[in-house]
């Protein structure tokens, strides 16, 4: 127990695992060296980022196999890596990383993430999510969050598929498609699976609803009353207008000869009673006849 709140069991992380290609940009603090790099998608489009690592030498310019690097990739698109060691790199040989139009390369290879997060935002079919979390970078930076939007690929491998609700912690694989208009890093989900709900402490880290300060976080709640709302309005049945309002027939001349109400004759009240009325008493049966003789 940590300040009273439990300890979650499963972390967010986010790795990376690809070939990228160092840059000659380079700063240094404490032998600790922040690189210019970029990071190639399924598309072969390059994208921006930034390793950090310690080491005493600065590391050459070329390409790298990276495998389950840690990164960060912010709302922005903006990509960090962290190197824990050097030694765990593998540095292409120049003979095979294409700097030699007359050698033969090695076949290019999209960037693979994999990791733990929240799902911030999902999609109506749950075909899309947004996906968010904290990854460690090392000492020198610490925690960093992540944010990247993931989606199914088209066509028949996924068309059954769908993606976990909003504030469910999941464990994912994926491969970066492209970068949006927005900068947000696009990927496309290969594995996706809820393993538990997020903690209300992970909520707030990640300012999903309500953060521990009690300020309104990013209109999560506001989206499901929405949501509620307009769902709740789509299952009400509203009964189409009539096109002429309804009125009471009005029957013509010759039809209300026919309907109309016979006369009813006046009784006679005063005449000659020809026959006299039969008595409302019943004639006496063959036992009251017998007992009367």
């Amino acid at each position: 127990m940590v300040n009273g709140l439990k300890i979650p069991k499963w972390p967010t992380h986010l790795s990376l695992s690809g070939d990228i290609i160092v840059t000659e940009e380079c700063t240094e603090q404490n032998k600790m060296y922040r690189i210019g790099a970029r990071v190639y998608d399924e598309n072969n489009s390059g994208h921006p980022a930034t390793v950090h690592v310690w080491a005493r030498e600065r590391p050459v310019e070329g390409g790298y196999i990276m495998n389950n690097t840690p990164v960060a990739i912010a709302a922005d698109g903006s990509i960090s890596l962290h190197i824990t060691d050097p030694e765990c790199v593998r540095k292409i040989p120049e003979e095979f990383d294409g700097s030699i139009p007359s050698n033969p390369t090695l076949p290019t290879a999209s960037s693979w993430i994999s990791g733990n997060g929240v799902v911030k935002w999902a999609s109506t079919d749950k075909k899309e999510v947004i996906i968010t979390g904290l990854t460690f970078l090392g000492v020198t930076i610490g925690w960093a969050i992540y944010t990247i939007r993931c989606a199914f690929e088209e066509g028949m491998r996924f068309k059954n598929w769908q993606a976990p609700g909003p504030r469910a912690l999941v464990t994912f694989d994926a491969v970066i498609n492209k970068a949006g208009d927005d900068g947000t890093i696009h990927c496309y989900l290969r594995r996706i699976t809820q393993i538990d709900n997020a903690a209300q402490a992970l909520l707030s880290a990640l300012d999903i609803g309500k953060s521990a300060a009690g300020r309104p976080g990013t209109g999560e709640k506001a989206a499901l009353l929405r949501d509620l709302r307009e769902n709740a309005a789509k299952r009400v049945k509203i009964e189409p207008p009539d096109s002429k309002p309804a009125t009471t027939p009005v029957p013509s001349s010759a039809q209300a000869v026919e309907l109309s109400t016979p006369t009813v004759p006046n009784p006679i009240r005063h005449g000659r009673v020809d026959e006299t009325p039969p008595s409302p008493s019943p004639a006496p049966g063959p036992n009251k006849r017998g007992r009367q003789e």
